[in-house]
């Protein structure tokens, strides 16, 4: 795509970005779940009112209008790659903020449009239309964003109007997004196959209720979302007890607030309407502080208890103890909401339920991977299959063995990507049984080195959504796969020998 040239006497290959995040002008009103971060949910709520309204419009100017498939490339590249281009806010039942979700019915031609310029088509054109469009409110059942490129200028030149909401990028992202879709060089370069689609799952009837109670068991059973379990039960114990300190501290601010103003806290009903408000959010302190520390695994005070325990049953032991206390805890939480009606209360009680089990099987995993590389993981007696192939001959390849997935090479043997089944399925949906590997394989599939350890292995397989990885030697060459189910038998055979 031809580089942006400033008008301003710059050196061509140079794009001129104007970021526009002025108020609106009059004109009507405006990702496991994602809810939207504090300060994007204030954003957001302040579309109701057209003044306010937070929209970012940058304008890229260009020397010569683009090659449009560049551009629909570019862009339709950009939204597999950023997953909130393809997603859209929605509201989740309260208490919890709105959240991400994938929008179903996601059309590029919807978001990216190209015009002509109206006369007399001069920057000041341009700028009156990023006014106009700055002003526009968004459809809030899509993605917030919209980009037309505006070609047919005075001078010969065209430019790139990108518009996106606050929640999800600033001015700066704006800039750095625009900087994505073009070029260094005069010709566009040549960025190989698109990125596989992401996957899009119906929402379902229960989906705003289930991801409220996801979020509720964060926010009051302050759920603390390690990346990894420390080591030394000291420094769980220090990250455990800091959400409750906090508290502590926001508590002893309200009570010394509701002293100095004289206000009662009412113990009958102290969350009512007309308690002062002060009073209501001591007490909503006081009770997300007593839940906080209820020692059920993997609460804040179950990690307390783990961390108490492993000091003298080492890690493994300890947390299975704390994970049937969470679990037990978990079983009475939901009994309790069985008994009162109340559905988020049990939804709640299902995922402490569910957390103390899956982090007692992760604690379990990593002490008996512990020592471990991926050349002592992977599988070595494997195929591989061209690029080439059609997918008539990948049918064969899968039907004369065991193996699912396949590590798709090219002529010399370097690894281009990964062929699963689910991969095969959709391309024969799609394209039939001549279509090529390469049009149904996931491209660029990460890679993992034979000398990888293991929780770094198991992490790197697990973000990729893959059931299989290529393992690629220092000099290129594929010596294996590592895959779930192998990592899986070898932990089952190190834990019955031990």
């Amino acid at each position: 795509m031809p580089q942006g040239t400033s008008s301003t006497g710059a050196a061509p290959g140079l794009a001129r970005l104007v970021a526009l995040a002025v108020p609106a002008r009059g004109g009507p009103q405006s990702g496991m779940a994602e809810f939207l971060r504090n300060s994007d949910a204030f954003a957001w709520a302040m579309e109701t009112d057209a003044s306010l309204r937070s929209t970012v419009v940058s304008i890229v100017t260009l020397d010569r209008a683009p090659d449009w498939d560049v551009v629909v490339d570019r862009t339709e590249r950009l939204s597999r790659t950023v997953p909130m281009f393809r997603q859209r806010v929605v509201e989740s039942p309260s208490p919890a903020p709105p959240r991400w979700e994938y929008d179903p019915d996601f059309d590029l031609g919807y978001h990216l449009r190209r015009v002509t310029a109206p006369g007399p088509g001069t920057f000041d054109t341009v700028l009156e239309m990023a006014r106009r469009a700055e002003m526009a409110e968004f459809d809030h059942a899509r993605p917030l964003w919209e980009a037309t490129l505006v070609d047919g200028l005075a001078d010969g030149g065209a430019a790139l109007l990108f518009k996106v909401h606050h929640s999800l990028t600033d001015g700066i992202g704006g800039v750095q997004l625009a900087m994505i879709m073009f070029d260094q060089t005069e010709e566009p370069r040549d960025l190989g196959l698109l990125p596989p689609q992401p996957a899009v799952e119906s929402p379902g009837p229960w989906a705003g209720i289930r991801h409220v109670a996801q979020y509720d068991a964060q926010l009051l059973g302050g759920v603390a979302r390690l990346e990894r379990i420390p080591e030394e039960p000291r420094q769980e114990l220090l990250i455990a007890l800091a959400g409750p300190a906090v508290t502590v501290a926001i508590l002893l601010a309200l009570g010394a607030l509701v002293l100095v103003s004289g206000q009662a806290v009412v113990l009958r009903d102290p969350l009512a309407p007309e308690v002062p408000f002060a009073a209501r959010l001591l007490v909503a302190n006081l009770l997300v502080l007593g839940f906080n520390l209820i020692p059920a695994f993997p609460l804040d005070g179950g990690r307390v208890l783990r961390a108490l325990l492993a000091r003298k049953l080492g890690l493994v032991r300890a947390t299975r103890i704390a994970g049937m206390v969470g679990q037990l805890f978990a079983v009475a939480l939901g009994i309790l909401g069985v008994v009162a009606h109340a559905p988020l209360t049990m939804l709640v009680a299902f995922f402490i339920f569910l957390g103390a089990g899956t982090e007692a099987s992760a604690v379990t995993a990593r002490v008996a991977g512990r020592g471990l590389q991926v050349s002592q993981m992977m599988v070595t007696n494997f195929r591989t299959i061209p690029i080439h192939a059609t997918l008539a001959q990948a049918v064969d390849l899968l039907l004369t063995g065991e193996q699912r997935e396949f590590p798709v090479v090219d002529n010399l043997g370097r690894t281009e990507g990964m062929l699963t089944r689910d991969n095969l399925i959709r391309g024969l949906t799609r394209g039939g049984p001549t279509s090529t590997v390469a049009e149904a394989m996931t491209p660029s599939a990460p890679v993992v080195s034979p000398t990888l350890g293991f929780q770094e292995a198991l992490d790197r397989l697990r973000a990729s959504g893959l059931p299989a990885l290529p393992v690629v030697d220092a000099g290129g060459a594929l010596v294996g796969m590592l895959t779930l189910d192998n990592i899986t038998d070898l932990l089952l055979v190190r834990g019955a020998q031990r």
